[in-house]
């Protein structure tokens, strides 16, 4: 194993898109998964960025306790949640509208994950129409249950995932949706979501999945001081570390390390060179491993690369 010694300039990334199908994605294989301990919530940081298959983008813009506030589509539609995913988002706003979905119980229900857990719950969604200029609210139920746990392949990486599924239903029992989860722990997100929706009278019955293709976890936490910044180190060894070795950055206090490790070299269409990693994460004892691909840029820079993405919204 390399370690890195050498200073660079930092270099910022950003994401190059290889081409491919743009459809979704069939269901990945699921066999029998295995997590040595429950799964406990997770741990965002500003800045954490997940790229799906249907084309979102959605970024960690700040953590405020149990909450984080959260941007897609470029910072125009930006939205707010619990720490724990499996609560409705607390609050979004577009153009023509602004809904919060007021909640009042504990907000880390069903954590730790533990099969065959469930949980009840009622929330009162308020919608603010700014077009009308009006006001409507109604009642929603959930009732989640915590499922098996699976082994999952992505284009993010291999993935051992504990499921959880939520039902919504209307105050007088009607199924509206059925959402599903699959938490990996190695990674600290959902890596696989799926939804289906009921058909009302201008909508059919809908059935989505989103699979997360690409993570760009944030380092601005990160005092790096006169040392080697974990970016300029990512880049060096995109650029020189041969196939099948790996090279490690670790900060002075030994907090945070990085260890990549070079699985492949490949070039995509129009001659790019690209690379496949698998990087392994350590913040503060919180371990992190996934799967990447990035390729040369005509600036020289290694950007991180996802397949050609899904335009349904």
């Amino acid at each position: 194993m390399r370690k890195m010694v050498m200073r660079m300039p930092m270099l910022l990334l950003s994401i190059f898109i290889l081409s491919g199908c743009v459809s979704t994605p069939p269901m990945p294989e699921m066999k029998k998964g295995y997590l040595t301990q429950p799964a406990t919530l997770p741990q965002y940081r500003a800045g954490d960025t997940f790229i799906f298959s249907d084309g979102s983008v959605e970024k960690v813009i700040a953590v405020r306790g149990e909450k984080v506030d959260w941007e897609s589509r470029g910072g125009a539609f930006r939205y707010t949640t619990y720490r724990n995913f499996i609560l409705p988002k607390q609050q979004w706003e577009t153009e023509t509208k602004e809904v919060v979905v007021q909640y009042s119980g504990e907000r880390n229900i069903l954590w730790p994950l533990k099969s065959g857990e469930s949980e009840y719950f009622p929330t009162t969604v308020v919608v603010n129409d700014k077009v009308n200029f009006s006001k409507k609210s109604y009642l929603q139920s959930w009732r989640c249950q915590v499922g098996g746990i699976y082994k999952i392949t992505l284009k993010a990486g291999i993935f051992d995932v504990q499921k959880i599924e939520c039902d919504r239903n209307t105050l007088m029992g009607r199924w509206m949706q059925t959402r599903s989860w699959f938490y990996a722990p190695a990674l600290g997100h959902y890596v696989l979501r799926l939804d289906e929706y009921a058909p009302t009278s201008s909508r059919r019955h809908i059935q989505r999945n989103k699979e997360l293709v690409a993570y760009i976890p944030s380092d601005q936490h990160i005092a790096y001081g006169e040392g080697v910044s974990p970016e300029s180190h990512f880049q060096h060894s995109l650029e020189s570390l041969p196939s099948g070795e790996s090279s490690e950055w670790r900060d002075e206090s030994d907090r945070y390390a990085r260890t990549i490790t070079m699985l492949r070299t490949f070039r995509a269409d129009g001659g790019r060179y690209c690379r496949e990693y698998r990087m392994v994460r350590r913040d503060d004892g919180r371990i992190q491993s996934y799967l990447g691909k990035s390729c040369r840029g005509e600036d020289g820079r290694w950007h991180i690369a996802v397949a050609a993405l899904s335009t349904h919204t």
